[in-house]
């Protein structure tokens, strides 16, 4: 008889495994969908793409002090008809030229502003990404949660319509009674059918994060933490603010625009200082018909030049001409985005606050949630034993239970606020804050 049943249960763990597979459902914890959001997420390839094109610009960048260098030949023929004679020639030649200005050293820096720009904007986008996958994946498993409990709510509220039609023949009890009886069992089908239609949107919405198919069949294996142990930031702590400054993503943003900003004003201010060229220019050609007298040297003649210039711009120095309004406005935008980076820090530490106040509630109460599943069990266990001793009714267990089970999911939903709470934290500090 043993034997019969092991030889089951691995016939049954066979034919789970071979379903999971042939069925394309995709069983993935929290770790492994990270994984695949780091590599699928189509937001993060295009952020990505961004990024590998500023790296190539700026580590290219080298190029500006190339030389403009040619090569150059021809080749001529002619016929005068006057004297009857042919008149071919050959000619060659190289020039190179080199131009050099305050602008080039600028123009650098803007290619090396503009890379981190983007390798701030990616990384904002990968840390955004894995956030929304975070508190989509655990909000996935507490709506499960929530349609198993109400899926056992319209049982036991089928089972009471049930026994109540049963009463309401015997007449023992009221059309009004058993009214109330299918309104309640009634009543908890759409509420079910929403929830489940909502889970869908959800669903497919972490597909999208996670850069699946939307046909793709997802089974999530891990539950909400409950351990989660925290160094939570002081708020008087002026650490804080300086943590913002330097690591959050719009401010760190922010401040690079403004250099970015201050690099283009004195790209314009480079523009109105004097520029050298420097220029070289070797020129050969035939003097008689190349083809027909010898190519020797009495037959050819070159030249070679070797050119300095130096270029002072006179415009600019003219009264409200474009390059000096062009300065001022300049000005202008480096003032607004200051202000806007003082905007962006308040807005933060508000943000900020708001967040840790709603944890530390969410915290405090945790442990009364925690300590109501333990009473609302013990109250199931009873009414249980109560049941089989004759004094509560089936329903009424059915009941003490359903209760017992809310009690756990309202301690799984702040178990939920509380994850999410840190999650909003590190992403507004890009910074972990669990020990």
């Amino acid at each position: 008889m043993l034997r019969a049943v092991v030889v089951f249960v691995n016939i049954f763990f066979i034919a789970s495994n071979f379903f999971s597979k042939d069925g394309n459902i995709l069983y993935l914890s929290l770790e492994e969908a990270i994984n695949l959001s780091v590599k699928n997420n189509l937001d993060i390839k295009k952020e990505d793409i961004n990024l590998k094109d500023k790296k190539i610009a700026l580590y290219s960048s080298f190029n500006k002090f190339y030389p403009d260098l040619s090569l150059s030949s021809s080749i001529n023929s002619g016929y005068d008809f006057n004297k009857e004679t042919a008149d071919n020639s050959i000619r060659a030649g190289f020039s190179l030229s080199l131009s050099l200005s305050a602008k080039i050293i600028y123009d650098i820096r803007d290619l090396y502003l503009d890379y981190y720009i983007g390798k701030v904007a990616y990384d904002k986008t990968r840390a955004s990404a894995l956030k929304n996958l975070k508190l989509a994946y655990f909000n996935i498993v507490l709506i499960d949660e929530e349609i198993n409990i109400k899926e056992k709510a319209l049982k036991n509220a089928e089972a009471r319509y049930n026994k109540s039609l049963i009463q309401y023949k015997e007449g023992e009890i009221s059309e009004l009674d058993i009214l109330n009886e299918e309104y309640s069992y009634k009543s908890i089908l759409p509420d079910l059918v929403a929830m489940k239609n909502n889970r869908e949107n959800v669903v497919n919405l972490f597909k999208i994060i996670l850069g699946i198919p939307l046909e793709s069949s997802i089974a999530l294996t891990d539950v909400i933490p409950t351990d989660i142990s925290l160094e939570i930031p002081d708020l008087d702590n002026n650490l804080i603010e300086n943590n913002l400054i330097e690591n959050n993503f719009d401010i760190q943003n922010l401040n690079l625009k403004i250099e970015k900003d201050k690099n283009s004003q004195y790209i314009n201010i480079a523009s109105l200082t004097p520029s050298v060229r420097l220029s070289y220019s070797v020129n050969a050609g035939s003097i008689k018909d190349p083809f027909i007298e010898r190519w020797n040297n009495e037959n050819w003649n070159g030249s070679t030049s070797l050119g300095f210039t130096v270029s002072i711009p006179i415009k600019p120095a003219l009264p409200f001409s474009s390059e000096q309004v062009s300065l001022i406005k300049s000005d202008s935008v480096i003032k607004k985005t200051i202000i806007d980076l003082e905007i962006e820090k308040n807005n933060k530490r508000v943000e900020l606050t708001t967040i840790l106040l709603k944890l530390k509630q969410v915290g405090e109460t945790l442990e009364a949630l925690r300590l109501n599943i333990d009473i609302a069990e013990k109250i199931s266990k009873l009414t249980e034993n109560s049941y089989y001793e004759g004094t509560k009714s089936f329903l009424e267990v059915a009941e003490s239970q359903k209760n017992a089970e809310e009690a756990k999911l309202k301690y799984n939903k702040s178990l939920y606020d509380y994850y999410k709470g840190v999650v909003e934290i590190e992403f507004l500090l890009n910074e972990s804050i669990v020990k």
